[in-house]
């Protein structure tokens, strides 16, 4: 494995040996590099223009190429003599197309999992050139094949795409058939497109993006299509596709005019396939159809083998002339652990739009939306002919305000199954506060609920069908709702939790829970769970601390992170802001909001042992945080002097800082706990909250 410099301003000869005799250009330290010997491209702060020709002539045709199992590392300010040294948050690469079609193109060429672009901005593709060719695809990056024999599995982190161009599809990459690169820790702002994918463009492979950033990503045409940031389409096999822990802001499905654009941030066409949206955050994105989420999952002919899952994500401040959070279109859409909050949709469905589908919606909270006409909360247009009934199960649906059914309006032959859900204190300004079901082949089956019956609450049509059983009237008494108005909604305020002196405590039927956590990621109270010291807990953990005080506290148990241990394979720093946070403390139960206070301290950027913590999803459970000074001994003396729990002889960070510079950190060698700078690694374990009455609702 050899390593080659490129440096855009060396001075020496020219031939990569070292920074003094960098490579001037990139291509000419791709051309060096040799396939499939793990050589490593290093590049020096600086921008770097394409230099070849590929695909055709002419200086639009310019563009870098990959090399199949070689690494291309920007970040390097041209003085370091290990990986780890570069900063490519500090030393900015920028590969700037300039015009051309495309900053990368990978047409027709086999990159394998050892093939990786890393720490690079990717600007100035201009994919804008005959109609109905590949110039149009891909500003940033073209991977695109027309053999089966050529994949890609490559990878691609820690780069920033802006300000690319596709007059087609892919405004920053593009990925065909059999191109399936992993996409992770990137960040995605002011890409365009004209017909699918602002930032990427997936079709027909097994697509996986993690931990990115999207911003301001746009699909302009005022055609059909969509997808502001992502757009994906899967046909012929059933592919697998992921989008998990990423973070979506201001896209566009159609400028100016919003007029016929499909997701605002994703656009998800499954027929066949499978997709699942995972521990991702929505907001302020905008579109015709879904503000934030447009899916379609299977046809008539591929429905059973088409599915698409949101689960554990934020929908918030999204606008959209139909379904202004999540726009369901055919078959199978799940929806688990998700809140759908303060959306506003100019027509029918604030929050959930669903047509000819059969939904399921899972531990769900969807309050604060508005809508002017139809649904603020969910509204359902019709079912595929024997389609099975839509579902909704343990949710909360309060809180929304819609000039006909506040919480759920259903049309034509809707049919829905509610269980162990609350739906009360929704608005609506005509007709159906809280239910309207406008048609004779309309049909609603509350099982185990909680709503009201006041003047206006539900509007049932003449032959449409409401059957009503095992539920409750009574004010279900949240902790602090919000009474919604034409004012105040859309809003993402009030607190939709239920007292313990609500009626809906334990009303629910343990055979209707689909989940076995809730809304909040915490474990679903089925009978009265007891755990003792080291016994094992509902993700798998072990329970090292008792919480005596719970009844005013609310959670109980601590359960710490099980094996195998993430954090026991790295280190990792405390943060990279020396600057007093002045708001963590040591207590047990203070390690969750010492992780946020951490996570949103200004200047917070990058990898630390609270953002691992945080993002972790095991067994079902994403609550997970970095624990206290306090927690962390809990840990120490109730699990590793028993000799469980799998820990190393190594330090382990807390979430307590002792000053601006350092924080406590623990020996599991000694037991001793110290302070050290926030920029040292060491080791972590995370750890989370089991409450004492999670409720069957």
């Amino acid at each position: 494995m050899a390593t080659i410099y490129v440096k855009y301003n060396a001075i020496g000869s020219n031939n990569g040996s070292s920074w003094t005799n960098a490579y001037t250009s990139l291509q000419s330290g791709i051309t060096a590099a040799v396939s499939g010997t793990s050589d490593q491209i290093w590049v020096s702060a600086g921008t770097y223009y394409p230099t070849i020709q590929v695909g055709g002539t002419g200086s639009t045709n310019n563009s870098f190429t990959m090399k199949s199992g070689i690494a291309i590392y920007g970040g390097f300010n041209g003085t370091e003599t290990g990986l780890t040294q570069r900063n490519y948050i500090t030393n900015v690469v920028i590969l700037n197309g300039a015009g051309c079609y495309h900053v990368f193109n990978n047409t027709d060429l086999t990159l394998t999992s050892a093939t990786i672009l890393d720490g690079f901005t990717i600007s100035g593709g201009t994919a804008s050139g005959v109609t109905g060719s590949t110039y149009n695809f891909g500003g940033g990056i073209l991977n695109y094949t027309t053999t089966a024999v050529k994949t890609n599995t490559s990878i691609i982190r820690n780069c920033r795409f802006t300000s690319n161009f596709s007059n087609d599809s892919g405004g920053a990459i593009y990925n065909s058939r059999y191109h399936s690169p992993n996409i992770y820790n990137c960040s995605f702002d002011n890409n365009t497109t004209y017909y699918l994918g602002g930032a990427i463009f997936s079709q027909n492979n097994n697509t996986i993006v993690m931990k990115c950033n999207f911003y301001n990503n746009k699909k302009i045409s005022s055609l059909g299509n969509g997808g502001g940031a992502i757009a994906i389409l899967s046909s012929y096999n059933i592919y697998v596709n992921n989008i998990s822990n990423c973070n979506f802001y201001n896209n566009i499905a159609n400028d100016i005019i919003i007029n016929g654009g499909f997701g605002g941030a994703l656009y998800i066409y499954d027929d066949p396939g499978i997709t699942t949206i995972a521990n991702c955050f929505f907001s302020g994105n905008t579109a015709e159809y879904g503000g934030a989420i447009y899916t379609r999952a299977g046809s008539a002919l591929n429905g059973d083998s088409s599915t698409i899952t949101i689960k554990n994500c934020i929908v918030s401040g999204n606008t959209a002339t139909y379904g202004a959070g999540i726009f369901n279109d055919t078959q199978n859409t799940i929806i688990n652990n998700t809140k759908i909050i303060g959306n506003s949709a100019s027509q029918q469905a604030g929050g959930v739009y669903n047509r000819y589908g059969r939904p399921i919606l899972n531990s769900c909270l969807i309050t604060g939306n508005k809508a002017i006409n139809y649904a603020g909360g969910i509204y359902c247009n019709a079912v595929p002919s024997g389609s099975t009934i839509s579902q909704v199960n343990n949710c909360t649906i309060s809180g929304n305000y819609a000039a006909r059914g506040g919480a759920i309006a259903l049309i034509t032959t809707s049919k829905y199954y509610i269980r162990n859900s609350i739906l009360s204190g929704n608005v609506a300004n005509v007709f159906g506060n809280n239910l309207f079901l406008d048609a004779s082949g309309c049909s609603m089956n509350l099982d185990h609920c909680q709503y009201t019956t006041n003047t206006n609450d539900n509007y049932i049509f003449t032959g449409a069908t409401f059957i009503v059983t095992n539920s409750t009237t009574s004010d279900p008494v949240f902790v602090d709702p919000i009474i919604p108005t034409s004012e105040n909604a859309p809003n993402t305020l009030g607190d939709y939790r239920i007292k313990g002196t609500s009626p809906c405590v334990n009303a629910g039927l343990n055979t209707n829970i689909s989940l076995s956590i809730d809304v909040r990621g915490q474990q679903r109270k089925i009978g009265n769970l007891q755990y003792n010291i080291r016994d094992a807990g509902p993700a798998g953990g072990l329970i090292f601390y008792i919480n005596t005080n719970y009844l005013v506290d609310g959670w109980r148990y601590l359960e710490a992170e099980p094996a195998p241990i993430s954090g026991d394979t790295v280190n990792i720093r405390f943060s990279n802001v020396n600057n007093l946070i002045g708001t963590t403390l040591n207590i047990a139960g203070s390690g969750s909001g010492n992780t946020a206070n951490i996570l949103s301290q200004s200047g917070y950027i990058g990898d630390s042992a609270a953002l691992e913590c945080s993002i972790l999803n095991i067994n079902g459970y994403s609550d997970w945080y970095c624990p206290s000074k306090d927690e962390l001994n809990y840990m120490y003396t109730n699990l590793f002097l028993y000799g469980v729990g799998n820990f190393s002889l190594s330090g382990y960070w807390s979430s307590s800082e002792n000053d601006a510079e350092n924080a406590y950190r623990q020996s599991f060698n000694t037991g001793f706990q110290s302070s050290s700078s926030k920029a040292t690694t060491f080791k972590f374990r995370a750890c989370r909250k089991i409450y004492s009455s999670v409720i069957n609702t």
